[in-house]
């Protein structure tokens, strides 16, 4: 039986600090990882690991102001 590979994606501060524990998403590629990890995006910057290597970094959403 086969699994998905585990992605981690961890929030950060405005200076590029993880502040909290990775959110874990399982996915098949890391082009679907960064497209789940955009969804939890909510006011901190995100980086995507998948175990040593960074595949994306995604900046958080801005405020409508």
């Amino acid at each position: 039986m086969d699994r998905m590979p585990n992605y981690r994606a961890f929030p950060l501060d405005t200076r590029g600090h993880v502040v909290a524990p990775p959110r874990i998403i399982e996915a098949e590629t890391a082009a679907q990882a960064i497209a789940r990890a955009m969804q939890l995006v909510d006011g901190r910057d995100l980086e995507v690991w998948d175990a040593i290597r960074r595949v994306g970094l995604i900046r958080r959403r801005s405020c409508p102001h």
